[in-house]
């Protein structure tokens, strides 16, 4: 019975594992939209900000950097329910990969909004904040990424 348990209790914690990385995911394209919404109407120098190239660099790399991650938290949701054996695996690489990518563009999402994007008249503070707890809740990226190492046999 304790190999029962011990199953029980790994599915519940690679389901939070999915489950972070899918708000993580959310978050990340919620940040992308922020910002791009935000170029549009911010002027500077008689302008939006959305016309300076260095600004639209850098919300393409946001945008390409998150819109695949969709397809690994999807496949890792896939292997959940339909590959038992990889289920570990693939909830540990879509949470570690994910979680780094939302801070990361939180960051980025900060220094697109420049000062006002870590004050509380600006809601990116909030998302950036909510980036560092899901890449840190149920353990750090490079934890799940040694698990992940250890489940594919390296």
């Amino acid at each position: 019975m304790p190999t029962a348990r011990a199953d029980c209790a790994s599915a519940v914690v690679d389901a939070g594992l999915l489950l972070l990385a899918a708000d993580a995911f959310g978050g990340a394209s919620r940040l992308v939209e922020m910002c791009t919404e935000y170029a549009k109407t911010r002027e500077q120098f008689g302008v939006t900000i959305g016309h300076f190239q260095a600004l639209k660099h850098q919300l393409a790399n946001m945008a390409i950097e998150v819109e695949p991650a969709r397809g690994l938290f999807w496949f890792a949701a896939h292997a959940a329910d339909h590959l038992p054996d990889d289920r570990e695996r693939y909830a540990a690489l879509a949470k570690a990969h994910i979680t780094d990518l939302y801070l990361q563009v939180a960051r980025d999402s900060v220094e697109a909004h420049g000062g006002i994007g870590f004050t509380w008249e600006c809601d990116v503070q909030i998302w950036f904040k909510r980036a560092m707890f899901d890449r840190a809740f149920l353990g750090l990226p490079s934890l799940h990424r040694e698990r992940n190492a250890q489940l594919s046999g390296w």
